[in-house]
């Protein structure tokens, strides 16, 4: 019975020993395959650095690695390697069954050449000892796939083509571009029924109607160049000013209710209800490029009461509305070239204005019932009250040039007043009304253009003519 145990326990150490035996054999045979694959793959890392160093890139085929062809590169393990157009490396492994491996290299910040692996079916007792570890993927790709992925150059052709270029056209002469300083002899007005294009450079004329849909006056259209902007069914709109054809075309830009729409040289400039102010080049419609963008920096409880663009200066009317505190303060900012604004001048004003102007060494301040405030610089820069002009009914702008000065006053007109020297009072001269109120001034060359929301006036600097109703329907 002992020999039987004996017989027994032997026969089980030989199993155990021979199994061992034929383990070791195996992982003998396997530590020589892959110590293969790496010699070889050394060999490829030296071209794929040197590639890298010269071109800044690894190679994306057999033939810039400097390999043979993917089906003549079987050596040891390795039934066939390939150089992808994507810069991995693409290798079929000969194990009990087909392996493949994607190998991607790095060039790390210390000038270290690395191989990070991946492979769709390794085993899995070799994925962490291969390479510092191969990760799986669903990535499947066969040999003759992997060949079609290389990087093939392009065959530059042989032979130049005889190519001959037409005569050259004479250059047709082009409109002015939207992106054009606007033609001062043009001035866009709002009427009651469209928008009216007028020349105020002697006596007004009314160059061109455009029927619009007017449904808030204040900065609903502008002018730039020889092209009309306006703000229609939640875009900016464009046409010719000077063509026959009175058809808008859309712009790029869409624009939310409430948005003001204006201009300042060769800028489109459109200012939201929350104060945000985007500047546009519009050199190429109906493509506007913004070039500028930001927030006008006031208060909540400030309101824009007057907003103004003349010869890239942004004027700025503001004031504060409350029961204990009545203010109001004039911005004024000069826009440059690139859409960026300059403060040029600041002043507040305790009291409701509705109107201010600033000529140095003057500063004219509509103040309602209260009439017009004429302040003077001081030596000092300090501004100083010289006199208070009475209005009949309210006072709402007022302009000066020299010794000449005009007041707005809204339903009884226009007042001119004249002084005979910088430091003696002004008199009134003169006094225009019209069938409608109004409200601003603007200085031109020959006159003064007065106007309300949607009706306008012309008064001409001669004494000789007389002031000109500007209606679209007789002209």
């Amino acid at each position: 019975m002992k020999k039987h145990i004996q017989l027994g326990s032997i026969a089980i150490m030989l199993i155990l020993l021979g199994g061992f035996l034929w383990k070791n054999h195996t992982h003998q045979q396997q530590i020589e395959q892959f110590s293969s694959l790496y010699s070889l793959l050394d060999k490829v890392k030296q071209h794929y650095h040197v590639y890298y160093l010269q071109h800044g890139r690894f190679p994306r085929s057999n033939e810039q690695a400097n390999l043979p062809e993917p089906r003549q590169s079987a050596s040891g393990i390795i039934k066939s390697i390939v150089a992808l157009s994507d810069q991995r490396v693409f290798v079929e492994l000969n194990l009990e069954q087909p392996v493949t491996l994607f190998l991607t290299p790095e060039i790390n910040s210390t000038n270290q050449f690395l191989w990070h692996c991946r492979s769709p079916n390794l085993p899995e007792n070799l994925m962490e000892s291969l390479f510092d570890g191969c990760r799986s993927t669903r990535e499947r790709v066969s040999l003759e796939k992997a060949i079609a992925l290389q990087y093939i150059p392009r065959k530059k052709p042989k032979n130049k083509l005889d190519i001959t270029l037409p005569p050259r056209q004479p250059e047709k002469k082009t409109p002015p571009k939207p992106c054009e300083d606007s033609d001062s002899s043009l001035q866009l007005l709002v009427h009651e029924n469209g928008l009216g294009l007028w020349n105020l450079e002697s006596k007004p004329t009314l160059a061109k109607f455009i029927p619009f849909t007017i449904n808030r006056p204040n900065g609903i259209a502008t002018l730039i160049g020889e092209t009309v902007f306006a703000i229609k069914d939640g875009y900016i709109w464009y046409q010719n000013a000077t063509s026959n054809d009175a058809t808008f075309e859309k712009s790029s830009v869409w624009v939310k209710p409430g948005t003001q729409l204006h201009s300042a040289g060769r800028h489109l400039i459109w200012i939201t209800k929350e104060r945000n102010m985007f500047i546009g080049d519009v050199c190429h419609p109906p493509n506007v490029r913004i070039i500028h963008s930001g927030k006008l920096d006031l208060s909540r409880s400030e309101k824009i009461k007057r907003l103004e663009f003349e010869d890239n200066i942004l004027k700025i009317l503001s004031g504060y509305d409350s029961d204990w505190s009545q203010s109001s303060e004039l911005n004024q900012f000069r826009i440059k070239e690139n859409g960026s604004l300059v403060h040029l001048f600041q002043h507040r004003f305790r009291g409701q204005a509705n109107g201010m102007h600033w000529n140095e060494p003057n500063l004219l301040i509509a103040n309602g019932r209260e009439g017009l405030a004429i302040y003077t610089r001081t030596s000092d820069h300090r501004w100083m009250l010289s006199q208070t002009l009475s209005a009949f009914d309210f006072a709402m702008d007022g302009l000066i040039q020299e010794n000449t000065l005009w007041l707005a006053d809204r339903s009884a007109g226009v007042t001119t007043f004249i002084r005979q020297s910088p430091s003696l009072a002004w008199e009134q001269l003169d006094q225009k009304q019209f069938a409608f109120p109004v409200f601003k001034l603007a200085m031109h060359e020959k006159g003064i253009l007065a106007s309300s929301a949607t009706q306008h006036a012309w008064i001409p600097h001669n004494d000789t003519e007389n002031p000109v109703v500007l209606n679209t329907s007789t002209n």
